[in-house]
């Protein structure tokens, strides 16, 4: 069996020219495979994902100004940086076909398909159905 993980992170440390900070991101992996053939690995995996929210406010987005404020500051939901970020966690089945033949020594074609086991988005975002991905190695 070979299992294996990975964590990867993006901290925002600094403004933009329009004074918004995009959200922080984690993702962390973890995965096992065991090969029950010559030419076959079956793999699982799942994976979480979390991002923040923007802080800040890009103001060319806004409808209303300060000598007119509004309850509803933003002519659409996905343009309020206070609606975005969330969690996600993705269960992923896949395999490794390892290819036979002197030519492929050490290589193998590698298919995944992933369905969101949890997600949790704040406003209105696309929510994920599924996945699919492929490789060469």
């Amino acid at each position: 069996m070979h299992w294996g993980g990975e964590l990867r992170g993006t901290l925002r440390l600094g403004e933009t020219d329009r004074d918004y900070v995009l959200g922080d991101r984690l993702s962390v992996t973890a995965w096992a495979r065991r090969p029950v053939t010559a030419w076959l690995e079956p793999s699982f995996s799942l994976i979480g994902q979390s991002w923040g929210r923007i802080d800040g406010d890009y103001r060319s987005l806004r409808v209303d100004t300060p000598e007119a404020p509004s309850p509803f500051p933003y002519s659409a939901a996905v343009t309020d940086p206070s609606k975005l970020g969330g969690t996600k966690v993705v269960a992923q089945i896949g395999a490794a076909l390892l290819l036979p033949g002197a030519s492929f020594v050490g290589q193998s074609l590698n298919l995944e398909l992933g369905i969101p086991a949890y997600q949790s988005l704040n406003g209105p975002q696309p929510k994920g159905v599924w996945r699919f991905g492929a490789g060469w190695t």
